[in-house]
């Protein structure tokens, strides 16, 4: 049996304090990885183009999706022949 000096004396443990958000150092922090890749001065090999190229294209040029749209129609006309080739086969 507990005396009430011991029973007094047995504290509830203390919860443990929640951790802080951990942090990436300050020496660890790079620059932003997607900057050279988006900005094509900072190319050695296509500083000197300058923007004529990048941000005024030719008049007439196809885009991406002409491109694409082209060579699916060519890939379409190629299964077509092939499939009409194998049938006399």
């Amino acid at each position: 049996i507990f005396s009430l000096d011991e029973a007094s004396s047995m504290a509830m443990p203390t919860s443990p304090t929640t951790p802080g958000t951990p942090s990436t150092p300050v020496s660890a922090r790079r620059d932003n990885v997607w900057r050279s890749v988006f900005n094509p001065g900072s190319n050695l090999a296509t500083k000197g183009i300058g923007a004529e190229v990048f941000d005024k294209p030719q008049p007439n040029s196809p885009t991406v999706y002409d491109w694409f749209v082209q060579i699916f129609f060519l890939v379409q006309l190629f299964a077509c022949m092939l499939a009409w080739i194998i049938g006399y086969i």
